[in-house]
């Protein structure tokens, strides 16, 4: 071996792989890490609460901090009323009138209002929290004013801390403003939660889609389709192929999407019903984790109904036909015999 390269090879004999770009490395690294992806039911409950410690343990932790700095109270008043909100929905779900399955309905609905709530009252308390700090540096700013000579430096000394107070100044306004606005919108939507009224702006399709992971799993499953199956498929089976399985792929990542939207309304329902029995005031919370765990589960179940209807993908059918006729030789060993006489 000389650097790595076997003494057989010519100057115009270096391996392929050598030249190969890093688009293309990339597609070829998505490609193989889809496929060595295990996919069993266990497998993705493991992954998505990984996801859902990442994605919303983090920010109740803040929620936590946050409200404890500016309340002196771990779980903030709107955690509380939220919490009073699912008590209420819990036990008309348990011991209400009319049929089971409309107060399941009922529940579902109201937790997936308590979990935009909910997520309202983080924006909430995390304005207030930067509306507070705000507040503060104003306060020293300003009495670092009041302790200024009137010395020439001092009056240096004096302008500059003016500046600096005019500019916080209007940080803290602008702040305690943004403050107000979100408060007045958590409080907005805890009035809904059960109620059959849409949260406002809460209730429309794009705010929905940022408040829940439907709009993350959108945008990954679209990704991870394009890099593994669509990209390749163009470049190994040509542009007709890869028309083809584009279409499929749109089926599979709209499948995706609707399963994690399914799931996630029946696991935030859960996870409510759970958190507000165990502890009331982060019933919501639990809400949010279990739906991402949901989500990430329905859209699992999802996939394995579009792989039904779209069938193989067109890289996995052109491999099959490739397969075939050598599995065919070997199966009839007289068959090359025959071809030559």
């Amino acid at each position: 071996m000389v650097n790595g390269l076997d003494l057989n090879y010519t100057a115009g004999q270096v391996p392929q792989q050598t030249y190969m770009t890093a688009p293309q490395q990339v597609t070829t690294a998505g490609a193989k890490v889809t496929e060595q992806m295990p996919d069993t039911f266990l497998s993705t409950t493991k992954s998505a609460a990984s996801s859902a410690v990442l994605f919303e343990g983090i920010p109740l932790l803040n929620l936590f901090i946050r409200s404890k700095k500016a309340t002196g109270k771990t779980i903030s008043e709107g955690m509380k009323l939220i919490g009073l909100e699912n008590k209420t929905a819990l036990k008309q779900l348990l011991h209400g009138e009319g049929k089971l399955s409309q107060r399941i309905l009922d529940f579902i609905s109201s937790a997936n209002k308590s979990k935009q709530a909910y997520m309202a009252e983080r924006s909430s308390v995390k304005a207030l929290n930067k509306s507070l700090k705000a507040s503060k540096k104003l306060e020293k700013i300003t009495k670092k004013l009041s302790q200024v000579s009137d010395s020439n430096l001092g009056k240096l000394k004096n302008k500059f801390l003016e500046f600096c107070k005019k500019h916080i100044q209007s940080k803290a306004t602008k702040a305690e403003s943004k403050a107000a606005e979100k408060a007045a919108q958590a409080a907005t939507a805890r009035t809904v939660i059960n109620t059959t009224q849409a949260a406002g702006k809460l209730g429309k399709v794009r705010n929905f889609l940022k408040s829940s992971g439907a709009g993350i799993m959108l945008i990954f499953s679209g990704v991870s389709e394009c890099i593994s199956e669509v990209i390749p498929t163009f470049k190994e089976l040509g542009a007709k192929k890869g028309m083809k399985q584009a279409g499929k792929s749109a089926v599979k990542v709209l499948g995706d999407t609707v399963g994690f939207i399914g799931g996630e309304q029946v696991g935030v329902a859960l996870g409510t019903a759970i958190g507000t029995a165990i502890f009331p005031g982060i019933g919501s919370a639990v809400g949010a984790v279990c739906g991402l765990v949901g989500g990430f589960l329905g859209s699992w179940a999802m996939g394995k109904v579009t792989k039904a209807i779209t069938g193989k993908s067109e890289r996995e059918i052109a491999k099959e036909q490739q397969t075939q006729p050598q599995e065919e030789l070997q199966n009839n060993p007289f068959q090359q015999l025959n071809q030559v006489v």
